[in-house]
């Protein structure tokens, strides 16, 4: 194991990579495995992926797009989570690769049926990849059936679904993806040790990581960069995390990723997180 620290790194990747809460010496220190990802696929399920964008050094591509608008991200949020999973500035898993999936069109709206046809696209390609891969959706939206059912349907397949909790302040298990027996649901927690305020909580959370104020890449140039809020940044970081723990871990499978993301997660820190939701910070196990 090859450890290397990221100096002035964001304050969401550096979080992960201490049990502490940052002091003013280590806040902007990001510390990890120099593999980081290396010959791991994290598929991001939203509105395209800015490809050409530096921060991916060759290592991002289309996929499919099943919306009929073209690969290109005119929304931004699929380039940034990339970005927050895998970028070489921002990322959690700096070496893997990124392979979008558009599921969103440009007026930004989710529907459920283009995020399940994605989905299953992705499960497919996975398979036929032979690489371990972590699939990562961006939207959380009203309770369907036929999306919770992709969703499961993957992940008994092999698939690491990656989902964010929503934004609502509400019962997770409400909505979907997020309420998908098969879906690794992600809360989003602040800079303070915080539940996000925005964040949904319930017994359905598997994990809370940052997803307030999260600097990521963006559209518009080669590097472009910009800052998001929401779960769906939370479960970027998980993502990446997936990705950087299947890279460094020999006998670590996409199966059993989940019970490694929670046993290592820094446990009952978090403030404002209500019971019985499971308080879990996110940890990448490189410092002690």
């Amino acid at each position: 194991m090859a450890i290397t620290t990221q100096t002035g790194a964001p304050w969401g990747i550096s979080r992960i990579s201490q049990r502490p809460k940052p002091t003013a010496q280590t806040f902007e220190r990001y510390v990890y495995d120099v593999r980081a990802g290396e010959g791991v696929d994290i598929y991001v399920l939203d509105s395209g992926v800015h490809t050409a964008h530096l921060g991916f050094a060759g290592r991002a591509r289309h996929g499919v797009d099943v919306t009929g608008t073209g690969h290109e991200d005119t929304v931004g949020r699929g380039t940034l989570l990339a970005g927050t999973a895998a970028s070489a500035k921002h990322g959690v898993a700096k070496n893997a690769s990124i392979i979008a999936v558009k599921v969103v069109k440009g007026n930004a709206l989710a529907d459920p049926g283009d995020i399940a046809e994605g989905l299953a696209w992705t499960t497919e390609q996975a398979r036929s990849s032979g690489r371990p891969s972590v699939a990562l959706i961006g939207a959380c939206l009203p309770r369907n059936r036929e999306l919770d059912e992709r969703v499961d349907t993957a992940a008994r397949q092999g698939l690491f679904v990656v989902v964010p909790a929503g934004d609502d302040s509400r019962d997770a298990r409400d909505y979907s993806p997020s309420g998908a027996s098969g879906a690794f649901t992600v809360g989003a927690c602040d800079i303070r040790d915080a539940r996000a305020y925005f964040s949904n909580h319930g017994p359905g959370v598997d994990v809370f990581a940052p997803g307030h104020n999260i600097p990521s890449t963006y559209i518009g140039g080669p590097n472009a960069a910009t800052t998001g809020s929401g779960t769906a940044q939370a479960a970027a970081h998980i993502a990446g995390l997936a990705a950087y723990l299947l890279s460094i871990t020999d006998g670590l499978t996409t199966t059993t990723v989940p019970d490694a993301i929670t046993t290592l997660a820094t446990r009952d820190l978090l403030t404002a997180v209500p019971a019985p939701t499971s308080n879990l910070l996110a940890f990448n196990n490189a410092t002690t």
